[in-house]
């Protein structure tokens, strides 16, 4: 069954095609590595659960107003196949060194 949501989150309309994929803005704790080339997320913990090992797929920034979002398209499944596990869409704010999670779907 295919929907469309829209939802605003922080001034961002996002879009949901389908049940596959939670469009959410919510806190969440993230195990990240700081390192001289910049942040990446290593495991998320969300509802009791963990999920590792995160592998970052696609980066890019979103600006809204003086705060300036990095953002991170991961996946929990194996590198040869992302598909086969779980996806999100993480926003870091460094300004305030805060976790949110914009979008979740998959297993």
């Amino acid at each position: 069954m295919e929907r469309s949501l829209l939802v605003s989150m922080n001034g961002i309309l996002r879009v949901a095609q389908d049940d596959t994929k939670v469009v959410r803005d919510e806190a969440i704790d993230v195990l990240a590595a700081f390192t001289a080339a910049g942040v990446r997320p290593l495991a998320l913990r969300m509802g009791g659960r963990r999920y590792e090992p995160l592998h970052v797929h696609l980066t890019h920034t979103v600006r809204e107003g003086r705060k300036l979002w990095r953002v991170f398209s991961v996946t929990d499944g194996p590198p040869s196949a992302p598909e086969d596990g779980n996806h999100f869409t993480l926003a870091f704010d460094p300004e305030d060194c805060r976790w949110r999670l914009w979008e979740a779907g998959g297993q």
